[in-house]
């Protein structure tokens, strides 16, 4: 998927949450910056790029490493205080592996960035309304049937926080899966730091891309998580970032995530609020 002139709405509230959290300030530079964008974006690369150029802009412009790390931390926190209760509810469910991949789209729902006064109850309210709702795009069934033969899974991460629930996943997958979080801090993805901070090490082997870009891309992407990529039985690729620089990319495997946008809503062929386990493109 590559950018679109939808896209840069997106990209300028981009802008905003990394000032924002950079201390304040430059905005002025930034918006010549974006607006300096507008007339060479990158059309052939997946809006990720974006990101990372951004994020890179402001730290230079302000001098402030990381601006996403105590978001971060306050994300897992968050999302770590809902885990005892819903692994409770995974070891009870007839179909724990469906309902632990529900469970991980649904913790997209939670932006903790967005909705800094979100309470654990709404939250929880929120993902334990997800549960009940089948995901979209394919057979859940015939998904889980696939998680359940396979002799190897890799789980390529999205956000901090959400990877607290893919931990969820990782504890009831038959297989000890390898997940793949970012190289280096990129806005809120997870990075190693956030992998470790939710106990993922305990339930799973751990690698990064290779790349510090908000979403794989394969050809920004090391040699030795491509070769992890195409040799896993099974690929689950989490969030809008992965789906945006993969989804043309054949793959044995699912997309998982939450539709946000409407350039991901057009080109997935859903609307916006759908949660999503979408096959990947066969080779």
């Amino acid at each position: 998927m590559q950018i679109s002139e939808s896209c840069k709405e997106c990209f300028r509230r981009q802008a905003e949450n990394v000032l924002r959290l950079a201390g304040g300030g430059f905005s002025e530079a930034v918006e010549l910056w974006l607006s300096a964008l507008e007339h060479a974006l990158p059309k052939d690369r997946p809006p990720s790029f974006v990101g990372r150029m951004l994020q890179r802009r402001v730290e230079s412009l302000t001098g402030a490493r990381d601006p996403f790390r105590e978001l971060r931390r306050r994300s897992n926190e968050f999302a770590l205080g809902m885990l005892h209760f819903f692994r409770a509810r995974l070891a009870r469910s007839d179909e724990p592996i469906r309902d632990a991949l529900r469970l991980a789209a649904a913790a997209n729902i939670i932006d903790y960035g967005a909705k800094r006064d979100l309470t654990l109850a709404e939250a929880r309210r929120a993902v334990e309304d997800a549960l009940s709702r089948p995901l979209d795009g394919t057979d859940e069934k015939a998904a889980c049937e696939r998680l359940a033969r396979a002799r190897s899974v890799l789980i390529v991460a999205d956000n901090a926080g959400e990877i607290a629930f893919d931990r969820l996943l990782c504890e009831f997958l038959p297989v000890r899966p390898v997940v793949a979080v970012r190289a280096a801090p990129v806005l809120n993805d997870a990075v190693m730091e956030d992998a470790l901070h939710v106990g993922l090490d305990e339930v799973a082997d751990l690698t990064d891309t290779g790349s510090d870009l908000p979403g794989v891309w394969l050809p920004d992407s090391s040699p030795a998580f491509e070769r992890l990529f195409r040799e896993a039985d099974v690929v689950i690729s989490k969030g809008q970032g992965n789906y945006e620089g993969l989804s043309d990319t054949p793959f044995r495997g699912y997309f998982l995530f939450r539709v946000k946008c409407e350039p991901v809503a057009e080109h997935a062929g859903f609307p916006i609020g759908t949660s999503l386990l979408l096959p990947a493109r066969s080779g």
